[in-house]
C-alpha cells in the first residue's frame, strides 16, 4: 500500500459527502458540472483503485477549486493621472462614475500623487484617453494620462 501525502485542504474534502463537495464546486462556472462529475468519479475510482487514483482526482479538484477564478480572470490595471483631485469627496464622485462601467472591479486612490488606480476585467474594459477625458471633465477634473499593466497589484 502506497502512503500518499495530500494537503490539508484536500484531506478536509474527504470529510464532505461527494454531493456536498460537488455543490460547493458548482459556484465555479463553467466547471460546476465537471467538478460534479469528478467528485462522482472520485468516489467510484476510490472504491476500485484506491489511493493512487484518488490522489489524481483530488489534485485535479484542488486545481479547479483554487485555480479556476485566477485562470479565467484576465485583469488589467490602469493608473489614471488626474489634476484637481484633492479630497476624499473628489475621489468618491470619480469612483462612483468609474464603478458604473461594466467590468470595473476595484478602485483605489492616492490623493498625494493625484492618481486613481482601477482594476478591471480585461475582456470588458479598455479605457481610451477620450473616454476618460470626458468622464473626468464632467466631474470637474483634468485627466492627464494613464499607465496600463496586465495584472492588478494587490491592495
Amino acid at each position: 500500500v502506497e502512503v500518499v501525502e495530500i494537503p490539508e485542504i484536500v484531506s478536509l474534502a474527504l470529510l464532505v459527502p461527494v454531493d456536498g463537495l460537488a455543490k460547493a464546486l458548482d459556484v465555479l462556472p463553467p466547471f460546476g458540472m465537471l467538478a460534479h462529475d469528478l467528485a462522482r468519479g472520485l468516489q467510484d475510482q476510490f472504491l476500485k483503485d484506491g489511493a493512487k487514483i484518488m490522489k489524481r482526482y483530488l489534485w485535479l479538484l484542488v486545481f479547479l477549486a483554487l485555480g479556476t477564478e485566477t485562470a479565467l480572470a484576465e485583469e488589467v490595471q490602469y493608473i489614471l493621472h488626474i489634476d484637481g483631485i484633492t479630497c476624499p469627496f473628489c475621489v468618491a464622485s470619480s469612483a462612483k462614475a468609474l464603478k458604473k462601467i461594466e467590468g470595473v472591479k476595484d478602485i483605489r486612490s492616492d490623493l498625494k500623487a493625484g492618481t486613481i488606480t482601477v482594476c478591471a476585467d480585461a475582456r470588458k474594459v479598455a479605457f481610451t484617453d477620450e473616454q476618460l477625458m470626458a468622464l473626468f471633465r464632467e466631474k470637474g477634473f483634468t485627466y492627464r494620462g494613464m499607465e496600463r499593466a496586465e495584472q492588478c497589484q494587490p491592495l
